[in-house]
């Protein structure tokens, strides 16, 4: 799985994506797109908003990517807190924030 994340990340060529071509019963689906590699399917699923790729067979059913999907808004909105306290530290250190 980390080479695959590793071309999600590094936007590589050799990764694209695609919705899923079966039969959708699960509206989760508008969050993942299946994930190839040089043109050949791989048992991976990419989430659309965090781009974090998740293994996964059509046997799997759709549980892991609800459970993706539940806690993903939640980290996003953690990191960019995060990322907000932080700068807000930087700047305080710095003397530009009081």
């Amino acid at each position: 799985m980390y080479e695959i994340q590793k071309l999600i990340d590094l936007k590589s060529d050799r990764a694209t994506f695609e919705s899923n071509g079966g039969k959708v019963f699960s509206d989760v689906w508008k969050q993942f797109m299946c994930v190839k590699v040089d043109g050949n399917t791989t048992e991976f699923v990419k989430c659309v908003k965090c781009h974090h790729a998740m293994k996964w067979r059509s046997r799997d059913g759709t549980r892991g990517m609800k459970a993706h999907v539940d806690s993903c808004g939640t980290k996003t909105q953690r990191h960019c807190q995060l990322k907000s306290d932080t700068v807000d530290g930087l700047l305080f250190l710095h003397g530009l924030l009081s």
